[in-house]
């Protein structure tokens, strides 16, 4: 808990720029942060996720999944090979082991992308994760900073 704070105040002190969210209280003894993310419609958003790089954590699954009105997650892409067939040919996902990073990004934007996502790491959908909130806009157009928080990078660990 002291070191993800303790990692919370560094990334900030990078830039004045970055706020970073009161991470909540889970039941994996572990803290999520909250955060937004905004892409225009027909654009495309990247991601990057962080987890520790432990031996095991190599090898885990690593997933992008979003969440539904009745709070099931359904995989988009896994580092398993899967990708769901709404997304084809719109989502990659490339793991970085060494570096403990993996990216997600998303192409060819529809408002119907808009919602909350997990980018985590596990055999489930419920195991390790960030919940992120994309919001698709009408534009291109520059979007306002004030408006939406910027990514912080967010890392996962193992307790």
């Amino acid at each position: 808990m002291v070191l993800l704070l303790l990692l919370a105040a560094l990334l900030q002190g990078e830039s004045g720029r970055h706020r970073v969210p009161a991470p909540e209280k889970s039941r994996l003894s572990w803290n999520r942060a909250h955060r937004a993310l905004a892409g225009g419609l027909g654009g495309s958003i990247t991601h990057q996720c962080f987890y520790s790089p432990t031996p095991a954590n190599k090898y885990e699954r690593k997933y992008w999944c979003k969440l539904s009105a009745n709070g099931v997650c359904y995989t988009i892409i896994s580092s398993s090979g899967f990708t769901s067939s709404h997304y084809r040919g719109r989502v990659a996902l490339g793991d970085v082991p060494q570096n403990g990073t993996f990216t997600v990004t998303m192409t060819g934007l529809r408002s119907s992308d808009s919602g909350t996502y997990r980018c985590g790491i596990g055999s489930t959908n419920e195991g390790l994760y960030v919940s992120l909130n994309l919001t698709v806009l009408a534009g291109r157009g520059v979007l306002d900073p004030g408006r939406f928080w910027e990514q912080v990078p967010q890392v996962l660990l193992l307790m």
